[in-house]
């Protein structure tokens, strides 16, 4: 019996992810989430494997929508476990699970953060069986995919850059979070997890650069570098972050009429650098002339961090914040504040990624090597009750984690990388020339052709020099 072409199962791949959309676009209007109608996908397993040597990019492609499909039940409950799920406080009003990062950020009362946060730990428990049929499903999906699908597809070993990554931020790090606890009326010393969540709100930008101006801001520079068509299939919502979780967040409408949502970034603390990296993030996915649709979706995650980070790192630029965001007397406070946030991202992915990837494996103490990571990387921990949760969160939907844990580490080593290159060819304010379109572009291209190519010791060093570089001009104000 002939195997169906590649073409056929391109067809069956992308009738697969639009109902993993549509599965997402029941969780965004608060309906419960069904499989009813979600097609087979374990043929697509073997498809892939025939198609990598072939054209990797449809692979990957395959791959994803046979993840999708082997995960949807899983998923399903998993999301429905989590929207039902509330932290309730006596006299405050029940706020959802997955808002309490939010919450802590946004909550002036420290005793009430401690309460909040450590009532969480205890209804987080109720999710564990949830998270980890997600977690044993995924499993399952990816010891039938070659290794290089799996790295692709952003759930593969990622321990290289995590130590790139940690290695190159540590040392500012250490100087900046002290700065930002001590900003909040915090000691550095005794500060718990509660108290580090609520020390990434960033006061002065969110004075300086309201959030109704966040998406403008991102879709900006792609309008400025030529690349404004992409921007016309991404449509930007915000909305004022609230202990109730409405938050902020971007819906991108691809190719192939799939829609997803791109993460709940907040008013406090990440939100004006994640809703501008959403917004990079989903032009990126659309930009004309980078490949078909199968190719756009599912190869290299890396792309989907880089775009993401060269979004949020856009705040850390001088002229960027002076003349397109218009930001006077408290630069330099923003500068300092925009910074530490990101550091605390590209750290918190890069602990996330080596925890995700280590669970998946199965291996031993993987709660004392929760804490351990999570220490290391932004100076507290949550309970291990959110363990088995942050692995789910990894593996589920694939578009509603643009980025996932490892390929947001990658991404955010390649970002260091691909903007060294645009400000060699085209100065420190590449994001004002229009000629620097077509190189963005085509870096795109070559990367979506080709993969991410990254020495992770060579990119690491690049992102400590940026560090450096961010660090100065936040001193010079």
């Amino acid at each position: 019996m002939t195997a169906p072409s590649l073409e056929a199962q391109e067809l069956a791949a992308q009738r697969a992810l639009a109902a993993e959309a549509r599965l997402l676009r029941d969780r965004q209007v608060g309906r419960r989430s069904t499989v009813t109608g979600f097609p087979e996908t374990k043929h697509l397993a073997a498809a892939s494997q025939r198609a990598l040597a072939v054209d990797p990019a449809r692979a990957a492609y395959f791959a994803e929508a046979y993840l999708a499909g082997h995960l949807r039940r899983a998923v399903a409950a998993h999301d429905d476990a989590v929207a039902a799920t509330s932290v309730q406080l006596q006299g405050v009003p029940p706020l959802p699970v997955e808002s309490l990062r939010s919450a802590l950020a946004t909550e002036p009362n420290r005793a009430r953060r401690e309460a909040l946060s450590a009532k969480a730990d205890v209804d987080v428990v109720s999710l564990r069986d949830v998270s980890r049929a997600v977690v044993d499903a995924t499993r399952e999906a990816l010891a039938t995919l070659d290794p290089s699908l799996v790295s692709a597809l952003g759930l593969g070993d990622a321990s290289a850059e995590v130590v790139a990554v940690l290695d190159a931020t540590q040392s500012l790090w250490e100087e900046l979070d002290p700065w930002a606890l001590r900003a909040r009326e915090l000691d550095p010393t005794r500060a718990s997890w509660a108290d580090r969540e609520h020390a990434v709100m960033a006061p002065a930008v969110t004075r300086a650069v309201p959030p109704p101006t966040w998406s403008d801001l991102g879709a900006r520079v792609f309008e400025r570098l030529g690349l404004g068509d992409a921007l016309r299939r991404v449509v930007s919502e915000l909305r004022p972050a609230t202990v109730t979780g409405t938050g902020v967040y971007a819906v991108v409408s691809e190719p192939g009429a799939r829609a997803m949502l791109l993460g709940r970034p907040t008013v406090a603390g990440r939100g004006a650098g994640e809703v501008m990296g959403a917004v990079a993030r989903c032009a990126a996915g659309v930009i004309e002339g980078v490949g078909t649709h199968g190719q756009v979706r599912g190869k290299d995650r890396a792309l989907d961090g880089a775009f993401d980070a060269l979004g949020r790192r856009l705040l850390l630029e001088p002229v960027f914040v002076t003349r397109e965001a218009g930001v006077g007397a408290d630069r330099e406070r923003v500068l300092l504040e925009a910074l530490h946030a990101e550091l605390r991202r590209t750290r918190w992915d890069a602990a996330m990624a080596l925890f995700a990837a280590s669970a998946l494996r199965r291996e031993p103490g993987m709660a004392e090597r929760f804490t351990e990571l999570c220490v290391r990387a932004v100076g507290a921990a949550p309970s291990p009750a959110w363990a088995a949760a942050v692995v789910a969160r990894a593996a589920g939907h694939g578009g509603v984690w643009g980025a996932r844990w490892a390929a947001a580490t990658r991404g955010a080593l390649y970002e260091a990388v691909m903007s060294a290159s645009l400000r060699e060819a085209h100065d420190e304010d590449w994001f004002r020339n229009p000629s620097a379109g077509e190189t963005l572009a085509g870096r795109l291209r070559e990367a979506r052709a080709l993969g991410v190519e990254l020495d992770a010791t060579a990119a690491g060093e690049a992102l400590r020099a940026r560090c450096a570089g961010w660090m100065d001009a936040a001193r010079r104000g």
